[in-house]
C-alpha cells in the first residue's frame, strides 16, 4: 500500500520484469501464498467487468505459454510474474487507486465517488491465439477486428482521409503521461450513425473493462466528443500484414499496433487513456 499521490504509481510498464529498469510496484503474484491468490482473484473479477476480467487472464495465460521457452528466465516471462499495489485506503468515501501488471498488462485505475477511472491502460499479449485444453483463446482479437471492420465500412474517400503514413508502436504508453499527439485521420462528425455506433462498440471493447456503472457514464462522455474524434489508421483493408489504428477524442485517446503480421499470428500492444484522468 501506497499513499495515493504517492510519484511511484507513474512506474509502470508492459516490458517483461527482466527488461525494466525500475522495480513495479506493490507484491508479486508468485509471493502470495494460496489465501491471498485466491483473494487477490475474488477482487479483480469484483472490480473489472467479465469482459474485463476474461480480457487480463487470456493476457496472463499468454504468459505461461512464453513461460515454457528458453528464454523465459532470462526475460522473465512468468504468470507468477505480475505486481498488485494499492494507493490511498479502499473506500467508499475516499478517492484510492489500484494498479495490476506485469509482461503486456497495466491497469491504472483511480476508485472516486463510486466510480471507476481506467487509465493508462496497457493491453498487448503475444501469442496472440493459444490454447489451453478448449478452444482456442485470443485475447485482442476482437479488438483488431474491430479496426479492420470499422476501416472497411468507410468509403473510400474517408479511408484516404484516415490513412496515415507512419505505423507507429503505441506512442502514449509508458513514460508518456501527459504526451497528447495532434489528432491525425478521419474527423468522425462526417460518418453515418450507423458507422459512429460501430466506432463507439470498438471503443467500448476498452472501457467495457470496469463495471457497467463506470463504463456507461465513461461511454457517455465520449458520446459527447464524438463529433471532435478523429480515426486514423496504417495497413491494409484485409486481415494480412501489420495494422495500427489511433482513435483519439477531447478526452480520450486509443492506439492498437501489431508488432508483426496479422496473417502470421500477429503481437499485439494497446493503450486506452482517459484524458480526464490520466
Amino acid at each position: 500500500m501506497y499513499e495515493f499521490a504517492d510519484p511511484v504509481r507513474s512506474n509502470w510498464s508492459s516490458l517483461p520484469v527482466g527488461m525494466t529498469d525500475f522495480d513495479l510496484n506493490g507484491v508479486r503474484v508468485g509471493d502470495l501464498d494460496d489465501e491471498q491468490t485466491v483473494a487477490l482473484v475474488d477482487f479483480l473479477s469484483v472490480a473489472l467487468s467479465h469482459h474485463g476480467y476474461a480480457l487480463i487472464a487470456g493476457i496472463v495465460g499468454a504468459e505461461r505459454q512464453l513461460s515454457a521457452s528458453i528464454r523465459a528466465p532470462l526475460v522473465g516471462w512468468s504468470p507468477e510474474n505480475y505486481w498488485i499495489a494499492f494507493f490511498g485506503q479502499p473506500s467508499g468515501d475516499h478517492v484510492w487507486g489500484w494498479q495490476f501488471g506485469g509482461h503486456h498488462l497495466a491497469l491504472n485505475v483511480t476508485v472516486a465517488d463510486g466510480r471507476s477511472y481506467m487509465s493508462p491502460t496497457f493491453l498487448g499479449v503475444a501469442p496472440s491465439s493459444y490454447t489451453e485444453d478448449g478452444p482456442a483463446i485470443a485475447p485482442l482479437d476482437s479488438h483488431v477486428r474491430a479496426g479492420l471492420s470499422l476501416f472497411n465500412s468507410l468509403d473510400q474517400d474517408t479511408q484516404e482521409l484516415a490513412f496515415v503514413d507512419n505505423r507507429p508502436e503505441v506512442s502514449t504508453g509508458a513514460g508518456q503521461d501527459g504526451l497528447i499527439p495532434a489528432p491525425e485521420g478521419a474527423p468522425v462528425s462526417a460518418w453515418s450513425d450507423t458507422q459512429q455506433q460501430s466506432l463507439l462498440d470498438t471503443i467500448a471493447l476498452w472501457v467495457g473493462m470496469v463495471d457497467p456503472a463506470s463504463s456507461q457514464a465513461r461511454l457517455a462522455e465520449i458520446r459527447a466528443g464524438l463529433h471532435d474524434t478523429y480515426f486514423a489508421w496504417n495497413g491494409g483493408p484485409d486481415s494480412q500484414g501489420p495494422v495500427y489504428y489511433r482513435i483519439q477524442g477531447p478526452t480520450l485517446i486509443i492506439e492498437l499496433a501489431s508488432q508483426a503480421p496479422i496473417s502470421q499470428g500477429g503481437h499485439y500492444h494497446s493503450l486506452y487513456r482517459d484524458l480526464t484522468n490520466g
